[in-house]
C-alpha cells in the first residue's frame, strides 16, 4: 500500500545475507541445544552432586562457583557442545595440525571419529584440540578440554554422548556458527539475568545498530570499502560483549560492505581477529561463544591471537576488587588486571602478548565501539524503589561489603571529569568507557535505559 522499497543489486544482497536463516529454524534448533545442555548437566549432577571436588574444579575453570541451581554446570556443558561443534566445522573445512614429530600436517578428524562401539575417547578428543590449540582457537578449546580431562573417562563419556547428538542436529541444521543460536539459548540458560545483564540483542536489532554504525556512504577509518589495507587496521570494541551479537554483526556487515566492492573478506580475517576485534566482557562462557562467533566467519582461516577477555570482577586475591571493564575508564592501564583476564581466558599469556593487548585497550584506539552495556543502578532502586543497595555489582553472589569496596573503586576510577554518578545506572558508565577509548573522529553506537539521560538525583 505505500509502494516499492527501493535500492540496488548491494541492497538486496544484503537483506539476502540477513534474512537467510528463518527465525523459527534458529528457535528449534536453540531448544534443541537447550534441551541437551540440561540433560548433560543433570547426568553430571547425578554423577557428581553440588559441592564435589570435580564440580568445583569444573566451576574454577569457568571462573565461577558451583552453585546450588546448577547455573554453572549449564554454563559448562554449553562450552563443551560449542567446542563440538566447532571442531565439527573445523573438520569440514579440513582445518590442518600438526600430528607428530617433523611438522607433518593433517586434517582435524571429525568427531564421529573419536567414537567406537558407542563409546567416546574423551581422551583422544582432549589430544585433537590440543593439537588445534597449537594454531589458536584457544577461547573455544582450552576451557572445554581442561574440563573434560578432568572429568574422567566414564562421566566424560556420558557428557560426550548427550552434547554429540545434540550437536548432530546442530550441525544438521545449518545455523551451528550462527549468533542467533549461541544468544538465545544463553539468554535461556542464565538465571541471573538482572545483575548480569544478560540481554540478549535480537538480530534484528544488532542489524539495525550496526547499519546505523557502519553507513555504506561513510567506511570506518576513512577508507573506501574496496580498501582491504585500510580496513584491515580498524579497530572495533564491545566492552561488554555477551555472547558477541553486536560484535560479530559489526564485523558481517563490515566484511560484506568489502566484498560487496570487489574486496575478499578472508584476507581481513586475520588482522581483524588479532588487531581489530575487542570483546571484553565479566562471564566466560560469553567470552567463549563471542570467540566462536567471530572465528566461525571463517573456520578456515586461522589467525595469530585475538583480543576476547574475561574481565576480573569482584574480590580479587591481593584483597583488592575488580569490577570488570569499568577498571579500563582509568587511562594507566593495570598490567595485572590484564594477565588475570587473559589467564580466566585462555589459560595465560606470555608478557609481551599482555603488553600488546594493553596497547590495544587504551583511550582513542577505536574507530567503532558498538555496546548494549549493563542497565541496572547503582543504587538499585528500580520501578517503585524496589531492589537492594549497590545492586550494580551483585552479579555472582558478591557479598555486601565487596559491592561497596567495588562502588569505591568505580568512583575513584571515574575521575573528575565523568557521565557517571551512579543516579543514571552503569550504562552511563559504559557510555562514558566508550567516549574515552573512541578516536575523535570514531562513532559510538549504544543501547541505553531512558535512566541514562533522566536518572533521579
Amino acid at each position: 500500500s505505500q509502494g516499492w522499497i527501493k535500492g540496488g543489486v548491494r541492497d538486496l544482497a544484503m537483506l539476502v545475507h540477513r534474512a537467510a536463516v528463518p527465525p523459527p529454524r534458529i528457535e528449534a534448533l536453540a531448544t534443541e541445544l537447550e534441551n541437551g545442555v540440561k540433560l548433560a548437566a543433570d547426568e553430571f549432577t547425578r554423577r557428581h552432586r553440588f559441592g564435589s571436588e570435580l564440580g568445583g574444579h569444573v566451576a574454577s575453570i569457568l571462573g565461577q562457583s558451583d552453585d546450588d541451581e546448577g547455573q554453572t554446570r549449564r554454563m559448562a556443558m554449553t562450552v563443551i557442545a560449542n567446542a563440538l561443534v566447532f571442531h565439527e566445522s573445523l573438520a569440514e573445512v579440513e582445518f590442518k595440525v600438526e600430528e607428530g614429530e617433523g611438522g607433518r600436517k593433517r586434517g582435524v578428524r571429525p568427531v564421529e571419529s573419536f567414537r567406537s562401539m558407542g563409546s567416546f575417547a574423551p581422551g583422544d578428543i582432549c589430544d585433537e584440540w590440543e593439537r588445534i590449540l597449537a594454531v589458536n582457537y584457544w577461547p573455544i578449546f582450552w576451557s572445554a578440554k581442561e574440563m573434560l580431562g578432568r572429568m574422567g573417562t566414564a562421566t566424560a563419556n556420558a557428557m560426550l554422548e548427550w552434547l554429540w547428538r545434540t550437536g548432530q542436529k546442530l550441525v544438521a541444521g545449518g545455523v551451528t556458527r550462527s549468533h542467533d543460536l549461541t544468544g538465545i539459548v544463553f539468554q535461556r540458560l542464565i538465571a541471573d539475568r538482572k545483575f548480569l545483564a544478560a540481554n540478549y540483542t535480537r538480530p534484528e536489532a544488532a542489524a539495525l545498530l550496526a547499519a546505523l554504525a557502519l553507513p555504506p556512504d561513510r567506511p570506518p577509518g576513512g577508507a573506501d570499502w574496496s580498501d582491504g589495507e585500510t580496513l584491515a587496521g580498524v579497530q572495533i570494541g564491545d566492552f561488554a560483549c555477551g555472547t558477541g551479537t553486536l560484535l560479530s554483526t559489526a564485523y558481517q556487515r563490515m566484511s560484506l560492505l568489502h566484498e560487496l566492492h570487489g574486496g575478499d573478506p578472508r584476507k581481513l580475517h586475520g588482522p581483524m581477529m588479532k588487531h581489530g576485534l575487542v570483546g571484553l566482557d565479566v562471564i566466560n562462557i560469553a567470552v567463549h561463544l563471542t570467540a566462536a562467533m567471530l572465528a566461525g566467519s571463517h573456520p578456515d582461516t586461522p589467525f595469530d591471537g585475538e583480543c576476547l577477555l574475561t574481565m576480573p570482577y569482584g574480590r580479587q586475591k591481593d584483597s583488592g576488587v575488580a569490577i570488570g571493564s569499568l577498571d579500563l575508564l582509568d587511562a594507566n592501564i593495570n598490567q595485572s588486571l590484564l594477565f588475570t583476564a587473559a589467564a580466566i581466558s585462555a589459560g595465560g599469556r606470555a608478557p609481551e602478548s599482555i603488553r600488546e593487548l594493553a596497547s590495544r585497550v587504551g583511550h582513542g584506539k577505536f574507530d567503532l565501539v558498538i555496546m548494549n552495556p549493563p542497565f541496572v543502578r547503582s543504587t538499585g532502586m528500580e520501578g517503585e524503589k524496589l531492589g537492594k543497595g549497590n545492586s550494580a555489582f551483585a552479579a555472582f553472589h558478591t557479598s555486601a561489603p565487596t559491592r561497596k569496596l567495588m562502588q569505591r573503586s568505580l568512583t575513584k576510577a571515574r575521575g573528575q571529569s565523568s557521565l557517571g554518578s551512579g543516579n543514571a545506572g552503569l550504562a552511563a558508565d559504559f557510555l562514558d568507557l566508550s567516549l574515552r577509548k573512541s578516536r575523535d573522529d570514531g562513532v559510538i553506537a549504544l543501547v541505553l535505559p531512558l535512566s541514562a539521560v533522566s536518572g533521579m538525583g
